[in-house]
C-alpha cells in the first residue's frame, strides 16, 4: 500500500540509494532545493568490505563472493553507479578505518627479527632440524594513489613448483594493524580471503587474477621473493626468511624457549668473533 506524506510539513527530505543520483530522478527536482552527495571508497576498501562482510553475515563462502564480485559487482558499479558521481555537489571518502584494520578472523603473534650476523644462522642450522624449505613469491596489491603502509597489506602468495618450474598461486590474505596485548605480546589481525587450495576454483591462473584486480582499480605495489626455511630446535619453531634485496629474518611461530629467543635477539647484530654457540648459550 502506498503511503503519502505532506511535504509542506517537512523541512528536509533525505533520499538514499545507489540510484539516487540518476538523471531521470534529478531532472524532476528543483536543483536549487536539492543538495546531492556521492560516497566513494578506494578499491581495497570496496573489495575487503564485501568479502569480509559476506563471510560474517551470509552462508556464502569466499569463493562465491570473490567470483561474483569480479564478475557482477565491479562491472555494475563501474557502468551504472560510478557515472552518477558527476551529479554530486559533494563527494565523501569512506575508506576503511583504523578500527577495521584491527579486526580479523585470525590473529598471529609472530615476531620478526632481522639477522645481520651470518654466524648465528650457521649455529642455528647446526643445532636444529629443518622441517621444510620452499621458495615463495609474494605479490602485494594496492589501490591507485593509496598511501601504502605495513598496517594494511593485501598479499597474493605464490610457491615455486619444481615439477612445473614456475610459481603457483596459493592464497590471498589481508594483514591489518599490529597491536600490543595486555601481556605485551604483539599480535596482528589477518583475514584469509582465498585459502590454500581454493585459488583455482575462482581463477584459471595468476594472470587471470591480476587482470581482474587491475580491472577493479588495483595495481601491483611490489613483489618479494624469498627462501623460507622452517627449523625446529627442541620445542621451539623458527621460520628463517631469506628475502631477496632485503636480508634474512627470523620469525618465532611459537614462544616456548625464551632462552633461545633471547639468544637470537641478543646476537642478531653481534660481531662474528663475539658470538656464542647455541649450546653454550643454553648450557646444553
Amino acid at each position: 500500500r502506498d503511503t503519502y506524506i505532506d511535504g509542506n510539513k517537512i523541512d528536509v527530505i533525505i533520499v538514499e540509494g545507489i540510484y539516487a543520483l540518476e538523471d531521470n530522478l534529478l531532472d524532476k527536482l528543483d536543483k536549487q532545493l536539492v543538495v546531492t552527495n556521492f560516497v566513494e571508497s578506494n578499491a581495497k576498501s570496496l573489495f575487503l568490505r564485501r568479502v569480509i562482510r559476506d563471510a560474517v553475515s551470509t552462508s556464502a563462502d569466499n569463493c562465491f563472493t570473490i567470483s561474483s564480485y569480479f564478475k557482477y559487482v565491479v562491472p555494475s558499479y563501474v557502468n551504472t553507479i560510478l557515472p552518477n558521481k558527476k551529479n554530486a555537489d559533494f563527494v565523501f571518502k569512506n575508506d576503511m578505518t583504523f578500527s577495521e584494520f584491527r579486526t580479523g578472523s585470525l590473529y598471529t603473534t609472530k615476531e620478526k627479527v632481522k639477522i645481520y650476523n651470518p654466524q648465528i644462522l650457521k649455529n642455528l642450522l647446526e643445532k636444529g632440524k629443518i622441517t621444510s624449505v620452499e621458495r615463495q613469491r609474494d605479490i602485494y596489491f594496492c589501490s591507485k594513489d593509496e598511501k601504502v603502509t605495513e598496517e594494511n597489506l593485501l598479499r597474493l602468495r605464490t610457491i615455486y613448483d619444481d615439477k612445473q618450474k614456475k610459481y603457483i598461486p596459493t592464497s590471498l590474505v589481508h594483514k591489518g594493524a599490529i597491536k600490543k596485548r595486555k601481556d605485551n605480546k604483539i599480535i596482528r589481525p589477518i583475514n584469509i580471503l582465498i585459502k590454500e587450495g581454493d585459488f583455482f576454483k575462482i581463477f584459471k591462473d595468476e594472470q587471470d587474477f591480476i587482470s581482474n584486480m587491475q580491472m577493479s582499480d588495483f595495481q601491483i605495489e611490489r613483489e618479494t621473493i624469498k627462501k623460507r626455511t622452517r627449523l625446529k630446535i627442541g620445542e621451539q619453531e623458527l621460520i628463517i626468511d631469506d628475502i631477496k634485496n632485503e636480508g634474512v629474518f627470523i620469525e618465532f611461530t611459537n614462544e616456548v624457549d625464551n632462552k633461545l629467543i633471547n639468544y637470537i635477539k641478543q646476537n642478531a647484530k653481534t660481531k662474528i668473533d663475539n658470538i656464542q654457540t647455541v649450546d653454550k648459550c643454553l648450557k646444553l
